[in-house]
């Protein structure tokens, strides 16, 4: 059996739960998960601002031509 070390039993458990929330690394993972996923979205919504006001000038061009072929 161990010692239960100065703090006594429950600063042991206290002790190796701090070690192990340490040593675990599935926590940086999902952050590096989040990270990508957040550059991911911030590129789609660049993309879509800048394709977007480019659509809306080209639409508005259809839009006209077609109204004045109609006239």
């Amino acid at each position: 059996m161990t010692k239960p070390g100065p703090w006594g039993q429950r600063g042991r458990a206290t002790l190796d739960c701090v070690r192990r929330l340490v040593s675990d690394e599935g926590g940086a993972t999902a952050i590096e998960y989040a990270m990508v996923a957040g550059l991911i979205f911030v590129a789609i919504l660049g993309s879509v601002r800048v394709f977007g006001e480019r659509m809306t000038t080209i639409y508005e061009r259809i839009s006209n031509n077609v109204g004045a072929s109609f006239n």
